[in-house]
């Protein structure tokens, strides 16, 4: 699970440099390439949120490890390009949602509290609500079904419903391990 440290510590490894700058309500968080220089700005109303401050800076990290191109929209947009945009912030999304909750720590930690609700997951993760729907929406959208533990499965099936289950006919429970078990 990565913290506001560790990621931090990517950004200066990857010689991103990042600020904190009013960006008039217009985003939390901008990725900006100028030549070869990378840059973070993050909205200074963040910083003393947490688990927005967290999952802004992993999204625009998400940018510069997965932009293919200038990801800012601009005035006179083509639908083309604001298709291609939509795209490129749907990437970093998924980059961050992996990074932040990684699918094998929230299932491991469904297995240690089988009686959980989301807001136990947003306080484990230390994330916005919306941020674990997206994180599962995105699993839900490779699979229904996550194998918790043994015979118990998360299901994401209904979302934004979701529910641990346990199939007690041995036919269904059988063809589930095959389709959903942990791998």
């Amino acid at each position: 699970m990565e913290t506001i440290n560790t990621l931090t510590i990517k950004l200066e490894e990857e010689a991103i440099l990042y600020d904190y700058v009013d960006l008039n309500d217009k985003a939390n968080g901008m990725c900006v390439k100028d030549g070869e220089e990378y840059y973070i700005l993050l909205d200074s109303h963040i910083a003393n949120d947490d688990p927005l401050h967290k999952t802004v800076l992993a999204e625009e990290l998400g940018h510069y490890y997965t932009m293919i191109d200038d990801p800012t929209p601009k005035p006179g947009d083509s639908y083309h390009r604001k298709c291609r945009i939509d795209k490129e912030e749907e990437k970093a999304l998924r980059w961050a949602t992996s990074h932040v909750i990684p699918t094998n720590e929230l299932l491991d930690f469904l297995a240690k509290n089988k009686r959980s609700t989301a807001q136990d997951l947003i306080d484990h993760f230390e994330v916005p609500k919306e941020f674990l729907m997206k994180k599962l929406q995105h699993m839900a959208s490779k699979q229904e079904y996550y194998e918790v533990c043994t015979n118990y499965y998360l299901c994401l099936s209904n979302l934004p419903s979701i529910y641990i289950t346990r199939f007690f006919d041995t036919n269904i429970e059988s063809k589930a391990k095959a389709l959903y078990g942990r791998k």
